[in-house]
């Protein structure tokens, strides 16, 4: 009987204790995409058209967040344009909420291009006026024209670097990284655009989609939580001792 009364508060203790590690976390997630619920800001080298919509019919499924953009010929030889698209519901304070241990995000992605491009997980943070970005580029050139999911999980403050230039997301200080422990943090994805020619900036469209947008913040562990994983994995081996004493007791006898 104590055997398994033992065993039922070693239970409850782990199942407590893991499940207060679970609940450190928050998820924002979108697969609506109501312009009004975000912040728009488009900065270029000039002359593209670009417009941001909600289109309710050719997301994955459903709705979707689409950027359509054109970029007519010139003789510039370097052209860059960035859409910041951060949903305004989508907001953590680490000082209310607890410092961030790591960000996880996931969404589907469509790019359909007129030229070739390379294709690149992209995520932005904002914080105190300041705009952070977390750019990978997953493949060679592609045309894109289906959706794909994208996803990156266990990324830490050091992994998002502050955008020095904001019309090319790439351009970074290496060394400025977001705040995880104070600062209320903004989230969002980028439509990014860079094309270079040596005799000129050729005609270019492209529409950009995302859909099933989410992020997860892993807050970082209260001491207490720790501290009673420890003690029930401490109650583990007490009970294991137990047991195997028991075992010898009856084998004696």
């Amino acid at each position: 009987m104590k055997n398994k009364l033992s065993a039922i508060l070693f239970s409850s203790l782990v199942g407590f204790t893991f499940s207060s590690m679970a609940a450190a976390s928050v998820t924002f997630s979108d697969s609506t995409f109501n312009l009004s619920d975000y912040s728009i800001s488009t900065y270029q080298t000039g002359g593209a058209d670009i417009t941001v919509s909600q289109t309710l019919a050719g997301g994955n499924p459903g709705a979707a967040l689409q950027v359509d953009t054109h970029i007519p010929a010139s003789s510039n030889q370097i052209f860059y344009t960035t859409e910041y698209l951060i949903n305004t519901t989508f907001q953590y304070d680490p000082s209310l909420q607890g410092p961030i241990d790591s960000i996880e995000f996931t969404y589907d992605a469509y790019a359909a291009l007129s030229r070739p491009a390379s294709d690149a997980i992209a995520v932005v943070l904002t914080q105190g006026g300041n705009i952070y970005s977390y750019v990978e580029v997953i493949s060679g050139p592609t045309l894109g024209g289906t959706f794909e999911t994208v996803h990156a999980a266990g990324l830490k403050a050091a992994d998002f670097s502050l955008i020095t230039d904001l019309k090319n997301i790439t351009a970074v200080d290496p060394t400025q990284h977001p705040d995880f422990a104070s600062g209320v943090l903004g989230f969002g994805v980028p439509g990014f655009y860079y094309v270079s020619g040596f005799f000129g900036v050729p005609d270019i469209s492209s529409v950009l989609k995302v859909d099933n947008l989410s992020f997860t913040i892993s807050a970082v562990p209260e001491p207490e939580t720790y501290a009673m994983l420890v003690a029930g994995l401490g109650l583990v081996g007490f009970l294991g001792r137990r047991k195997n004493q028991h075992r010898s007791s009856e084998k004696l006898s």
